[in-house]
């Protein structure tokens, strides 16, 4: 059974803040470089204070995994920057984080910034609140996708226009797996985007149909 899945969107003083819980940080750095809107970024992985290895960047293939860089067990910041990464300028993101400025303010460039949160969970930071609502379309394909298996089928993911409307009530959204039901040529999954914190019980229900490829709402 899948964990259960919740997402929270909200606008900081940089841009904006989507925090979520019950994803795979492997999958969540994938899921924000596809949603890159630039081709000619790089990406710094800051480790906490209690690991003493130093920063590394790594390229990132156009299908949004990481090449040979599995995320360490305990990771600060994936910062990642329009354009190439100078040592001065890994160093200057360096400081900045350990004094807990926020990569968005220290760096220009920067176009997303992902952190581990101390109480479980993972904060994504961007400029564009459209990458976001990007973001959390494949966390809610990843779930369609994980809910079919070992079933073989190609699921899109929803347009922003979509998200935009179903985080539109309380910039958030939370899934379950006993709350999504699969069907021959369609799936039914469960949201509850109540106001309140932690995991409710769905209020309404987004539909994947197989055989068009597109998504449905009742919104």
């Amino acid at each position: 059974m899948l964990s259960p899945i919740s997402c929270r969107l909200s606008a900081i003083e940089q841009g904006w803040e989507l925090r979520t819980s019950g994803v795979d940080m492997r999958d969540l750095l994938g899921m924000v470089v596809v949603t890159c809107e630039t081709n000619r970024s790089s990406t710094l992985l800051l480790q906490d204070a209690v690991d003493s290895s130093p920063p590394q960047t790594k390229d990132v293939h156009s299908d949004g995994m990481l090449l040979d860089m599995p995320p360490p067990p305990r990771l600060k910041w994936a910062i990642r920057v329009d354009g190439p990464l100078e040592p001065e300028d890994i160093d200057a993101l360096e400081q900045a984080c350990g004094s807990g400025t926020c990569p968005l303010a220290s760096e220009p460039r920067t176009v997303s910034a992902v952190r581990e949160l101390d109480g479980g969970g993972t904060s994504i930071r961007a400029r564009s609140r459209d990458q976001l609502l990007l973001v959390a379309a494949h966390i809610l394909r990843s779930h369609v996708k994980g809910s079919i298996r070992p079933r073989v089928q190609d699921v899109t993911h929803p347009e922003v226009d979509f998200m935009h409307n179903l985080m539109d009530r309380s910039g958030a959204f939370n899934l379950r797996s006993i709350e999504t039901d699969v069907y021959s040529t369609w799936i039914d999954v469960g949201v509850s985007t109540r106001p309140e914190p932690g995991l409710q019980p769905a209020n309404q229900s987004v539909i994947f149909d197989f055989i068009s490829g597109t998504w449905h709402g009742d919104f």
